[in-house]
């Protein structure tokens, strides 16, 4: 298990969609960080009874290109992309009233490298741990982004991996481009802290990004920027 560093006051985490766009609108207050070097979340007990599975097509595998499942399915092979059955019921009722009817917590798109096509970011599960397997503590939770290339092929990075936990309350989401500073490295939070590879104070996007955390505590913003990906932990 990945170490946990413990930072007062307390954290709250709002997501809900702006009117206007299909990006989540994010509101934080603090309550802890996690070094970001493993994105380790904790997760409460509820998690220990996800959904089901169904029988009908999930819906974060419809929103998949076929070129990047089975990419994914080649490059991590022991891994599948995120379901909605991975999540509780009613988390995924709240999800989807909040978010225009979207159901998928651990899935979202946006076109982030500017070539005009949707790139992904998604959370991988371990096939072990999958579904509703009572084993919390085997395998890997991993978050991936993925970029199309103008040939039809699709460059993935892994960008952090949660500790072993299956997704439950982690969530992915999308961020408009905007001025983010870091919660850790700028005001009453900044000292002591050493950065990690990758992260930044501040960041000016042009384009989106994506954000990754877990619902009412802790969220991670990744932006792709002249070939690499920075990020930034974020709060109010």
């Amino acid at each position: 298990m990945f170490p946990i560093e413990i930072y007062r006051p307390s954290f709250h985490l709002v997501m809900r969609t702006n009117p206007d766009s299909n990006y989540l609108a994010i509101t934080l207050r603090v309550s802890w960080k996690l070094p970001a070097s493993a994105l380790a979340v904790v997760l409460c007990a509820a998690c220990a009874a996800p959904q089901a599975p169904t029988t009908r097509r999930d819906p974060c595998a419809a929103r998949l290109p076929a070129a990047l499942s089975d990419s994914l399915t080649h490059r991590f092979p022991g891994h599948r992309p995120v379901r909605v059955d991975d999540y509780l019921k009613e988390d995924v009722t709240w999800f989807s009233k909040e978010n225009g009817g979207e159901r998928c917590i651990g899935m979202a798109s946006a076109d982030v490298n500017g070539d005009g096509s949707a790139d992904f970011a998604l959370l991988l599960i371990d096939r072990a741990k999958a579904g509703t397997n009572p084993n919390p503590s085997s395998g890997r939770t991993l978050f991936v982004a993925a970029r199309s290339m103008p040939d039809g092929s699709w460059v993935i990075d892994q960008l952090d991996e949660f500790a072993a936990e299956r997704p439950c309350r982690s969530f992915v989401g999308t961020l408009r481009p905007g001025t983010y500073r870091d919660l850790f490295m700028t005001g009453r939070l900044a000292e002591p802290f050493t950065a990690e590879p990758g992260q930044v104070r501040q960041f000016g996007a042009v384009r989106p990004g994506f954000v990754v955390g877990r619902m009412e505590s802790t969220a991670v913003a990744f932006f792709f920027t002249s070939g690499r990906w920075v990020h930034l932990w974020l709060a109010d």
